[in-house]
């Protein structure tokens, strides 16, 4: 889901969510989430309650210390040494799903495509009128799909 894995330049959102605690706020964490989630429905609606729900443990010390270690600027840096060679993606001879949310503002599509066309033993589904929560937004057809994948039956 949102693979990361290929050279891409690094969204805006992503950067923005990385750098969350340059400057913590429950607003900006509303913000944040509201970008994982085209339909803000489908998490109830209420992304100031979500946020104001999540905040207090995001700003436990350990939590901040954490986060803020494994993506410190300049972050394309991390995007960067998360990318593998073409060989080592050729190598992979495992069966891999990728599922992505056509309109994933934080993850660009183009990394699963890139995947796609890489990997030997691989198959996609895009959901449409869907962000990075895929496993939220649509978790009925989500959680059907990774079980007929792991029972070996997805088409």
């Amino acid at each position: 889901m949102g693979t990361m894995g290929t050279a891409h330049q690094i969204r805006p959102w992503l950067d923005e969510l990385w750098g969350f605690y340059d400057d913590p706020s429950e607003e900006r964490m509303a913000e944040v989430i509201a970008r994982f989630v085209y339909d803000p429905d489908a998490v109830g609606g209420d992304l100031e309650g979500i946020a104001e729900e999540r905040y207090p443990a995001a700003m436990d010390e350990n939590v901040q210390r954490s986060f803020a270690s494994m993506f410190p600027e300049p972050r394309q840096q991390h995007v960067d040494d998360l990318a593998l060679p073409d060989l080592a993606f050729q190598r992979m001879d495992h069966p891999v799903l990728l599922v992505h949310g056509r309109d994933d503002g934080i993850i660009p599509l183009e990394t699963s495509l890139y995947l796609l066309e890489r990997l030997p033993d691989v198959q996609m589904h895009v959901f449409g009128q869907c962000r990075h929560w895929i496993m939220i937004e649509y978790a009925a057809a989500f959680n059907e799909l990774l079980e007929d994948f792991l029972k070996g039956d997805a088409d």
